[in-house]
């Protein structure tokens, strides 16, 4: 899919997007109408890491897309190689920078690092594992394949909304909803459906264009819909927000899927400034885990000459950003030409 690279760059500026709004939107009280802008962008952002698991599924079914089992273990083992390291390196400078801003650097705040705050890297390991399982069943049988992957799906987004909404009726167990396999269960359709796509590309497109004139309205639709749907649990506030605009609640993952569908039903995109996004969409593993530290002292900054709300909280999102890629790809470019480039895949992946 020539376009994977677009998608991937997209999905990665929309979570840097997504990270630098909500340093303004947490300023504001719950049913704030002036915090409503900054909503509203946080959940246009929100097809972002669907897109990454679903991207990540698709190369996964490309890699592995073999009957020698030894083969595919080799892949998938090398794959996880390249995730593993950037990922534990980043979490410890995250450990140490945050200790700058009052944390302490010890193996608890490590832990929540590595597996909270880069929860996408544990995320797409733990699916690149299950991958040659899933693409045996697949292969033997499709259909069952994708009602099973909607049926785990839909079990993981009512076990978010019984948490969200009525966390005492789990008692104990709300808060797990929330960590490592709960969390992981709620992008198990974009996982499948990446490796569908990945083993049977040119059928999936051919049977997915018949409504590919439905999909842009299904997406500003299902948009609307989890904007109101995060209004509510904006006033509402306590224990439903920030949670309650979360990326898995049900019209979140309806517009990530019809924002994916359009995507895959696209010829090949001509935009301006193309090879900027091709060039973006090549490095978004090293982008995402690097671009937090970033952000956080991009923001400390501009708290200094901007005020944060307003107009100027919109200018300050943008201004984050657009400075986030910049500087992070500036970084990666010094990393790959200097004598350092050897550590780089260590770094970046």
């Amino acid at each position: 899919m020539r376009n994977l690279p677009i998608l991937s760059s997209f999905s990665i500026i929309a979570i840097i997007l997504a990270h630098a709004n909500w340093h303004v939107l947490s300023v504001f009280t719950n049913g704030d109408i002036a915090g409503m802008p900054f909503v509203f962008l946080d959940q246009l952002c929100k097809f972002s890491v669907s897109a990454f698991v679903f991207i990540g599924g698709y190369f996964a079914a490309y890699a592995a897309n073999t009957t020698n089992p030894n083969v595919i273990w080799k892949v998938i083992i090398e794959r996880i190689k390249n995730m593993l390291w950037p990922w534990i390196i980043w979490s410890i400078a995250m450990t140490v920078f945050l200790s700058y801003k009052g944390s302490q650097i010890n193996l608890e705040n490590l832990i929540r690092n590595l597996f909270i705050q880069y929860y996408f890297a544990p995320l797409l390991i733990t699916f690149t594992l299950l991958a040659p399982f899933m693409i045996s069943w697949a292969k033997t049988n499709t259909r069952n394949f994708i009602i099973g992957s909607l049926l785990i799906e839909i079990l993981g987004v009512v076990l978010f909304y019984i948490r969200t909404y009525d966390p005492n009726l789990m008692g104990s167990f709300s808060p797990i909803i929330d960590l490592g396999p709960f969390v992981y269960v709620r992008y198990t359709l974009f996982f499948s459906l990446g490796l569908i796509y990945g083993l049977y590309p040119q059928r999936t497109k051919e049977k997915i264009e018949r409504f590919k004139g439905f999909f842009p309205f299904l997406i500003i639709f299902t948009l609307g819909l989890s904007i109101v749907e995060t209004t509510i649990a904006f006033s509402i506030g306590g224990s439903v927000w920030p949670i309650g605009g979360d990326s898995t609640k049900f019209s979140s993952v309806l517009y990530a899927l019809f924002f994916i569908l359009w995507f895959i039903c696209l010829n090949r995109l001509s935009l301006p400034y193309q090879q900027i996004f091709y060039k973006i969409g090549n490095k978004t593993y090293g982008i995402y885990l690097s671009h937090y530290i970033v952000i956080g002292i991009l923001n400390r900054l501009l708290r200094m000459v901007l005020p944060w709300k307003d107009f100027w909280g919109i200018v300050s999102v943008l201004l984050q950003v657009v400075f986030t890629v910049v500087i992070v790809i500036g970084f990666m470019n010094l990393i790959s030409k200097l004598p350092t480039r050897r550590i780089y895949k260590y770094i970046f992946s």
